[in-house]
């Protein structure tokens, strides 16, 4: 009963937010990723996470949000994934190491922005932290992440119904942000659960190195990185798709990274190995997308 419940309850939430939306802006709804935060302070509550942790992550995803209301500056934008970070760094400093600091704010300002540049179409980020939260539903150890991912994947079904062609509601940078921090905290109370890490850092591979390699591109082309762009390869795709294809990259090698860091014992060799694998299938899709796809265009 429960279930369907809160199914239903997020399915409502969604429906009462696009209908609001649209009776004060002509625009798409956006940002309705926003409402992860309400799975997320359930955990905080069951966790017993100081007060003043919980209510400054909320309080900074609150601000987040306004970027999709009104934009607001990427320096902000860029203090406040910091901010976060370090919030979430306070929260264990018992458990984690001062010395990992840094790594901590660079992963976060890593995730949160592959979120952001995979967010172009709103159902392939739905693919990606759909598979993350499975991953953390079925190989966590911890009942209140289990329970916590379930109410999340719930919110995903909902948000995923709404965002057959064409979208009604887009899931917003406050969504990736408020994911992204549900997803370190999960990660940092899960660190000795190397299967599970393992496995996420298998679904984020092949959409790190797609960016990473536009990223290139750009540079390489002198053009301005703050400035939207549809180079990616779900977006290319999608230009060409009445079938959902674009959403089959990202779903594809998620299972074959999967697959290598599940199965087959990885010194660095093969981690190599497998970066490299994710490096040149990137390339080769771009070339073949670019080459045969737009080529008589």
């Amino acid at each position: 009963m429960i279930v369907y419940t809160s199914f239903l309850l997020f399915f409502l939430l969604n429906f009462l937010y696009i209908f609001i939306w649209n009776k004060n802006f002509k625009e798409k709804p956006t940002g309705g990723g926003i409402f992860l935060l309400i799975p997320f302070i359930y955990f905080c509550i069951i966790q017993n996470v100081d007060l003043e942790i919980l209510i400054s992550l909320v309080f900074c995803s609150i601000i987040y949000y306004f970027d999709d209301l009104v934009k607001i500056d990427y320096k902000i934008r860029i203090g406040l994934q910091i901010l976060a970070a370090l919030i979430i760094f306070y929260n264990f400093r018992e458990k984690i190491n001062i010395e990992y600091l840094f790594l901590i704010v660079l992963l976060f300002f890593i995730i949160i922005n592959t979120f952001n540049f995979q967010d172009g179409q709103d159902l392939n980020i739905f693919v990606i932290l759909f598979l993350i939260f499975v991953l953390f539903y079925y190989y966590s150890n911890q009942k209140i992440i289990e329970n916590t991912s379930m109410l999340i994947l719930f919110y995903l079904i909902s948000f995923g119904i709404f965002n057959k062609k064409p979208s009604k509601l887009y899931f917003g940078d406050s969504g990736c942000y408020v994911a992204t921090i549900i997803i370190f905290t999960f990660c940092i109370v899960e660190l000795k659960n190397v299967h599970l890490i393992k496995s996420i850092v298998a679904i984020l591979i092949f959409p790190i190195t797609d960016i990473v390699l536009v990223i290139i591109y750009r540079i390489f082309n002198r053009e301005n990185l703050l400035s939207r762009n549809h180079y990616h390869i779900y977006q290319k795709l999608y230009k060409k798709d009445k079938y959902y294809v674009y959403l089959l990259p990202n779903i594809f090698f998620a299972a074959v990274n999967f697959s290598f860091f599940q199965y087959f014992y990885l010194d660095i060799k093969k981690i190599f190995f497998v970066l490299i694998l994710n490096a040149l299938s990137c390339l080769m899709i771009h070339f073949f997308l670019n080459k045969f796809l737009y080529h008589n265009n």
